[in-house]
Order: C-alpha cells, then structure tokens, then sequence
C-alpha cells in the first residue's frame, strides 16, 4: 500500500544561510549537491531528510543531526513513529526530476513533492528494511575506502617510478639525498643517470598527423551531428586511465571519411585539453571507429620507441607534469 510523502513528514522550505555561515561553524549547511558549508546555528534538528528544490534535481540527502537547509532545498522531517533512515532510503528511489516544472531552471513544487507514493512500510518492517541497507551502505563504505588506499599506494608507487627508477635487482633506487651519485639534472629536474628526458614529438609516429586535435566546436554546425553513425569522442569519454566508451555524439560516415586525419585508433594516447584538463588514457581495441573532438589531443607514438601505457602514466601521475 503507499500513501503520499505528506503522511510521513512535514516539509518545509530552506533558507538562505548568508547570516548564519562560518568556517568554524559546527551545523551543516545543505545545497542541491550535499554539505558545502557550516554554520554557527540549525534551521532544524534532525534526523530528516534534504531535498533539492531548484537547480540540479539530484539525489536527497540525509541528515542524522541538526542542519541548515539552503534556499534551494526542501526540508522533510519525518513525522512521529515514522524511521527517519527508511524515509531517505524510499526517497532515493524516487527521479525527482519527474517533479520538475519549470522551462528554463530545474525546480520542484512542495505541493507536487507532498504527494509522490511512498510504500507504506512503518514499524518493524521500516526497521528491518533500514537495518538492511546500511550493513549494505557499511560494506560498500568500507570496500570505497580500501579501493582509495590502494589508490593512494599506486600513485605514491608511480612517482617513485618515475623520479628514482629500479636497479639491475628491480629494487627501487635510493632517493636522491642518499645516493647523489646516481642521479643527473634534467630538463625535468633530477633524474636517474642513463634517463633523458626526450621531446614528445621525437617520440611520435611517422604518419601524416600523428598529434592531431579535432575541428570541432563553434566551426561544426549542429546539423553535422546524426543519433547513430561514427562516434565523436569528448571529455567524457576520457579518464585517467580508464576510457568510457558511451557515446551520444555521431557523425555521418561521409563526414567522418572527410575528417579521416582527426581519427583515433587503437593505442593512441589521448588527453584532454579543456574542461577537466589532463586526463589521459588509451583508445582500446575494438570500438572501430572514432573521430576526435577539439576538446582533446590525440596522439600516435612509435612503439618502437616508446610504449604508449608508459607515457599515459607519466601524463597521468608524474610530478612534473602535475606541476
């Protein structure tokens, strides 16, 4: 059975908190997108439930204590009897971007917010669902937080690679301050003697455009782009290491064969040049083919040289770059 929101707690608009903000603050101020700053007092005591208003629709958040709900959020507050932690859970599973009304910025009405369902589940079954989730919500808390250590590792281990080396023993060299002697200055600071520090384009392949950057943005007329055909790649299709393969931008194969000089292929090295800068990864075998955007530097190296991995490592982690 589900009954609406308005049975099972109050909502009430937030507030701005310009007179209430301070960095020593203790009270969470909550936006469409979660905590960003802290205040000196509460607008309400928790535990509720934070909802956005206007803006970006997004998921609620919760809060176990007292809160200061911005003016672009709503503020439910579970009503007596009802498990203010099940509440949050049922509202996740809500796309309160059905809500939205308006034309131009994204917001919500509290009239339409009070009425959407909720399952009727109060007492022990919202316990025992509650219980549920969180030794979910605990495992996957734990599980993130072993994954950013191993991260954390990793990438210490990379700068060590990529400022001291290992030695005919495939032990990590000592630092430079213990052993001056195994170290000369490079373009690139200090590095192990026997390294140079050779120039990008000495590395690249001998093809017809082996650093290219696509021709588009304000030059592609929007008619140019079609829902199926040869994927366009953008910012959003290259991560750190990772490369995503979805892709909602196409172009025709006639346009594509036309721009053929802007392709990508299997083992280049591509990286971002606007937006989110610097994120750098490998095209994969198997996506046939793609064309690049102006948004990124696509790059063919000559593997008889260098190993592409190796150099969207060092674009991805070394200090010198970072720097």
């Amino acid at each position: 059975m589900h009954r609406p929101l308005a049975e099972f707690a109050d909502i009430y608009y937030g507030k701005s908190p310009s007179e209430v903000l301070d960095g020593e603050g203790l009270v969470p101020v909550f936006g469409t997108g979660g905590t960003y700053a802290k205040a000196v007092r509460a607008l309400f005591s928790g535990p509720a439930v934070v909802l956005p208003r206007k803006g970006s629709l997004g998921s609620p958040h919760y809060s176990e204590g007292a809160f200061w709900p911005s003016d672009t959020t709503f503020a439910a507050i579970p009503k007596d009897g009802v498990d203010a932690k099940w509440l949050f859970y049922q509202l996740l599973c809500f796309e309160l971007e059905k809500l939205n009304e308006a034309t131009g910025v994204p917001s919500i009405s509290r009239d339409w917010l009070a009425k959407i369902d909720i399952p009727d589940q109060r007492g022990d079954v919202a316990r025992l669902v509650r219980r549920v989730i969180e030794a979910l919500d605990t495992q996957i808390e734990a599980t993130e937080a072993l994954i950013a250590k191993q991260e954390r590792l990793r990438a210490g281990l990379m700068q060590d690679l990529f400022t001291r080396g290992v030695d005919e023993n495939g032990e990590l060299r000592p630092p430079r301050e213990e052993a001056p002697h195994l170290y000369h200055e490079t373009e690139l600071g200090w590095l192990p003697k026997g390294w140079s520090a050779p120039e990008v384009r000495t590395l690249l392949a001998n093809v017809p455009t082996p650093m290219r950057s696509g021709p588009f943005g304000s030059a592609l007329l929007k008619h140019e782009l079609v829902e199926s055909g040869i994927p366009l790649l953008g910012i959003d299709n290259i991560h750190a290491e990772h490369f995503e393969a979805s892709f909602s931008r196409f172009v025709t194969l006639r346009r594509f064969l036309e721009l053929s000089r802007y392709r990508a292929l299997p083992g280049d090295v591509v990286i971002t040049i606007m937006g989110t800068v610097g994120r750098c990864c490998i095209i994969p075998d198997g996506h046939g083919d793609l064309l690049s955007s102006k948004h990124l530097w696509t790059m063919t190296f000559d593997q008889s040289k260098v190993i592409p991995e190796l150099v969207c490592w060092q674009l991805n982690f070394a200090p010198w770059v970072l720097s």
